[in-house]
């Protein structure tokens, strides 16, 4: 009967410890479980206050880039004054430009001048400008056809003058355009760029000289 008992008993303990070895490896488990998740959603928590502060800087960003669009849509910047000065410099050369074809205008003269009248030129002809004077300065030789005949044109400096002359291979006649010096380099520079070739393209040539350009600031009022 003892022995009995005391059997049961021992089974009894042991059932206890087992049950005790079971409940502390659940608990264990559990532990580990929730520490797991734990750092799990720890993880995941700091995952989103990176994207929260990343979009914060981000927004930041774009909001100075639109303060900074508007600000310098509403505020003059050194391009827009430059731009103005620009046009305020380009308006000053087109009035100049403007008074130049008057003045070219009123003091250009066209003439021509025949082989033959070459040496029988009276003495006030000889003191004029139809002849070169001793200051001459060549500036620019080229050759132009037009209307079948091809001229040898020279831009020439002849003392206080500024001449274009345009002479026929046969050097039967002569074609002279002359205007003030000063107006005359102002109309090279101003219209051709001082690029002697495009004024003599632009030359228009019958019983006299004519210059295409000069005829643009007539239709136009002004170029440059």
């Amino acid at each position: 009967m003892f022995v009995t008992t005391f059997l049961k008993a021992c089974k009894l303990i042991q059932q206890i410890n087992a049950s005790k070895s079971k409940s502390i490896i659940q608990i264990k488990r559990y532990i580990i479980t929730q520490s797991r998740t734990a750092r799990q959603s720890y993880i995941q928590e700091e995952k989103a206050r990176q994207i929260d502060r990343e979009n914060q800087l981000l927004f930041q960003k774009i909001l100075g880039i639109t303060m900074k669009h508007r600000n310098s849509s509403t505020t003059p910047t050194k391009t827009t004054l430059n731009y103005k000065t620009r046009k305020d410099f380009q308006q000053k050369i087109m009035d100049e430009n403007q008074k130049l074809f008057s003045r070219i205008k009123q003091q250009t003269s066209y003439y021509k001048i025949q082989k033959s009248q070459t040496k029988s030129l009276s003495k006030q002809r000889a003191n004029s400008s139809y002849l070169p004077s001793k200051k001459l300065q060549e500036l620019y030789q080229s050759k132009l056809e037009q209307g079948g005949v091809s001229y040898k044109i020279k831009v020439i400096i002849d003392g206080q003058l500024f001449k274009i002359m345009a002479t026929t291979e046969e050097q039967s006649f002569t074609r002279v355009l002359e205007m003030m010096k000063s107006d005359g380099f102002l109309l090279l520079k101003n219209v051709f760029q001082n690029d002697f070739q495009k004024l003599i393209e632009s030359l228009q040539i019958s019983d006299k000289i004519t210059i295409k350009g000069i005829q643009l600031i007539e239709t136009h009022g002004k170029f440059g």
